[in-house]
């Protein structure tokens, strides 16, 4: 089996991390954080980010999404980044775009996407602290515009694990304080 050079180079020499669906290849390289796809099987391939510090593919077995849709996101400065998208739905190469203008920046390493829901978390500066009653974990479900969380509780939201998203409802952990952490059910 012969093998020809690709003028895809990775910074020293390192496996980027490659995900693969049908034709479709999605590698990240760690030292240089810049997100590469190829649309047929590694033979030409497009850079579709940099500075990118989370990456995931759609929901696989999705009804209602492109399934060439890669989600990513980059980051605007040491404290802040912004959710885009890139897919390649007309077959003419892959174009990437801001996933939701209103969303603005949020914090890095807080994007997660689980089957039909997406989740963010805006820092409390962002989003007003002290003036504002909006969680800082905002949710987008199939694809949606973010909204805010909103939890029955009326304490300070600091930290939060998603536990489940599968069966049409969100499972989640949020952790109040030192002695405080709730799991609470989606609707």
């Amino acid at each position: 089996l012969p093998f020809t050079p690709d003028s895809l180079r990775f910074q020293r020499s390192r496996v980027p991390d490659v995900t693969t669906y049908e034709q479709h290849v999605l590698a990240y390289d760690r030292g240089t954080k810049k997100l590469w796809v190829s649309g047929n099987a590694g033979l030409n391939w497009t850079k579709i980010g940099v500075d990118v510090t989370r990456y995931a593919w759609r929901e696989l077995n999705s009804t209602y999404e492109d399934p060439t849709v890669v989600y990513f996101d980059q980051k605007v400065n040491d404290t802040t980044v912004m959710l885009y998208t890139s897919s390649n739905a007309s077959g003419n190469g892959y174009k990437t775009q801001l996933f939701d203008s209103k969303l603005g920046a949020f914090m890095p390493g807080t994007f997660v996407l689980s089957y039909q829901y997406m989740f963010i978390q805006r820092n409390y500066t962002q989003i007003g602290q002290g003036t504002s009653t909006l969680s800082p974990l905002w949710v987008s479900h199939r694809r949606g515009m973010f909204q805010p969380a909103t939890f029955p509780l009326e304490l300070n939201e600091k930290h939060y694990a998603l536990v489940d998203s599968s069966e049409n409802q969100v499972m989640i952990a949020v952790y109040h304080d030192p002695n405080n952490t709730h799991v609470y059910l989606s609707e």
